[in-house]
């Protein structure tokens, strides 16, 4: 991806008020930055690499929301006594401390932007030519790496050739888009199909020169649960004793990710029906990260959403109690933020501080 399309060039660049407010903003945040970390903080939030841009932002955001909180930050990246990682944060309230982890996960764009790979197969199709027809593509699996595009090319070109627009106009208007002419070409267990489809008889030229049009859909299962699950997962065994409470905050970029319902499922395991007696109960797998049988060291998952310099007045979040260290110490101006705790075996649920509205003000 170019770099003039890199978050940060958008943010830098925007002459709107709005925008200008937005700097500001995160101008003060970063001054009350520890000054010895700030220049690691610069470079990744400069960064046109959007996971970097984005973990910056969300540091940023969370040493902000901490400070509001109350807590002082003694630390950044501190050294642990026995392990050679360093979490982002050492959290002081009093006598009481905590590390702090930050993690992204998935697009704010969800499963349906093309990866750079597939954006140049599908500016590579764009120079194909007809007088008749452009490509309906979809794409199933993900293209993580580039291919050889003419064997692509010489697939789909032959299906631009050899086919009466108006035969195939009306094939589709009896059986449906599915009924049109189609090709597929399979690479790295990644396949793109491709439709014929006519243009008006109005658009249409008598010669070759025309470049087609490309329209683009992906068929994909969703799954906003597993990589957040699995960066829970990672990072529980990443630390062997840290000797203080460990808080994993995790921002979720993907919009199918939906708060409480999807914590529920990282953290306790997919839903699920289970039929006793055919009588239908209501259960859940054992794969969430603190299901039983599956202990980790994370003490404490904070769960943030809209995170980012698009959506800072909307964020919002949930830190949940790891049922299995009821005991630990953890600050109580931590739980001022929106909190979720296993009570009698029943997850309840306190409002708290309104997220954006606290780093909305000052």
């Amino acid at each position: 991806m170019s770099n003039r399309y890199s978050a940060f060039v958008s943010l830098n660049q925007d002459g709107s008020p709005g925008a200008q407010d937005l700097r500001d903003k995160l101008e003060s945040w970063f001054q009350k930055f520890p000054n010895d970390s700030q220049d690691g903080l610069r470079g990744e939030f400069r960064s046109h690499r959007p996971n970097a841009h984005e973990g910056a932002v969300f540091e940023l955001f969370l040493h902000e929301l901490l400070t509001k909180l109350g807590f002082n930050i003694p630390e950044v990246h501190p050294t642990l006594p026995n392990s050679t990682d360093r979490p982002d944060f050492l959290v002081c309230d009093g006598s009481k401390c905590f590390y702090l982890e930050a993690a992204t996960t998935g697009k704010r764009s969800g499963p349906f932007t093309p990866t750079n790979p597939e954006e140049e197969v599908i500016e590579v199709l764009r120079t194909l030519t007809s007088s008749d027809f452009n490509l309906l593509i979809e794409m199933t699996g993900e293209l993580s790496r580039s291919i050889k595009k003419p064997p692509l090319l010489s697939k789909f070109k032959l299906l631009l050739q050899g086919h009466d627009p108006d035969k195939v106009k009306a094939t589709m208007d009896d059986c449906g888009t599915d009924a049109a002419p189609s090709a597929q070409y399979e690479a790295n267990g990644w396949r793109i199909q491709a439709r014929l489809s006519p243009i008006s008889r109005a658009a249409r030229r008598q010669d070759q020169t025309r470049q087609i049009g490309v329209n683009f859909k992906r068929a994909r299962r969703t799954n906003s649960i597993d990589p957040v699950r699995n960066t829970l997962k990672a990072k529980g065994k990443k630390y062997r004793d840290p000797q203080l409470p460990l808080v994993r905050a995790v921002h979720t970029l993907d919009p199918f990710y939906n708060g409480r319902d999807s914590d529920m499922a990282v953290l306790f395991g997919n839903e699920r029906i289970l039929y006793v007696d055919d009588v239908p109960e209501r259960d859940r797998e054992p794969n969430g990260v603190w299901s039983r049988g599956h202990g980790t060291r994370i003490e404490a998952f904070f769960s943030v959403q809209n995170a980012d310099t698009r959506n800072f007045r909307y964020a919002s979040g949930c830190l949940y109690i790891n049922p299995s260290q009821s005991g630990i110490a953890l600050p109580d101006a931590l739980l001022r933020l929106p909190h979720g705790n296993v009570i009698q075996g029943n997850m309840t649920w306190s409002d708290g501080v309104d997220i954006g509205q606290l780093l909305s003000n000052g």
